[in-house]
């Protein structure tokens, strides 16, 4: 849901909404079966506010959202205090919860074509800062182990390079447009270290790590986008994007979304 209004030829608007997702590892064989080693479900919400300016060909596209989410874990144990006759790799669960803040900023460039046909050339930038609260694992079934993770910080930055080929469609009353994009992104991690504490040790066992692998990742995406406005003003938008980066890393996304402006 959101809020817009024209200001001296702008659009700005306010913004807020919740989110779900889902994001796990690659299926990996243990023993018998096969499992995935990480699987994390989230739920948010979030608020913010947007800006776009246009100057002649340009288009200029800013954007502030914070937000908070809710993060439901589970993570493969190999577990070898199991009795030899029974299976000892498990997955141990935790919750916990996190705030982020995430400014970024678009930059389209549109040359017109005959038939109502565009070439949009783009460069789109984002910064995200994060803060993940403390949280203990409940333990693998038999090793009675638990663990506490430390709150840290985590923060990305992000690029995307990207060429659109659009179709226009309709007339003045009724309008949309129909695109195919590809490009190139990047982005960057880093976050202050995480500690993992064992507290059954005596004294307690104290562990630092990096909670990203890699820090720096490129990749490439190709992805198509509807979006159709009545002349009642009620907007129509269609969007999916699959992508792949180094590391194995593979994404699909799509969404499908209503505007009705009352």
């Amino acid at each position: 849901n959101g809020y817009e209004k024209l200001l001296n030829g702008n659009r700005v608007g306010l913004f807020v909404g919740v989110s779900q997702s889902q994001s796990q590892t690659k299926v990996v064989p243990i023993g018998t079966i096969t499992v995935r080693s990480v699987i994390v479900h989230t739920t948010g919400g979030f608020i913010g506010t947007y800006m776009q300016n246009i100057y002649d060909n340009f288009i200029i596209n800013s954007a502030l959202a914070v937000g908070y989410e809710s993060h439901n874990r589970a993570r493969l144990i190999v577990d070898r205090m199991t009795p030899s006759d029974q299976l000892g790799d498990r997955m141990s669960e935790g919750k916990y919860d996190s705030i982020y803040m995430t400014p970024s900023l678009t930059i389209i460039r549109s040359f017109d074509q005959k038939n109502g046909i565009k070439f949009r050339p783009s460069l789109y930038l984002q910064y995200s800062h994060s803060y993940f609260n403390s949280y203990k694992e409940i333990k693998s079934i038999y090793s009675n182990l638990s663990v506490k993770i430390d709150g840290h910080n985590t923060r990305m930055f992000g690029g995307r390079l990207q060429l659109a080929g659009v179709k226009v469609l309709g007339d003045i009353n009724n309008g949309g447009e129909i695109e195919i994009r590809t490009g190139i992104k990047y982005r960057h991690h880093d976050d202050n270290g995480t500690v993992l504490t064992i507290p059954q040790t005596n004294p307690p066992s104290k562990v630092s790590y990096d909670i990203i692998g890699e820090n720096n990742i490129f990749g490439g995406y190709i992805g198509s986008n509807f979006t159709y406005t009545f002349k009642d003003d009620f907007n129509i938008t269609a969007d999916i994007e699959y992508g792949r980066s180094a590391g194995n890393e593979k994404n699909v996304s799509g969404n499908l979304s209503f505007n009705i402006p009352f």
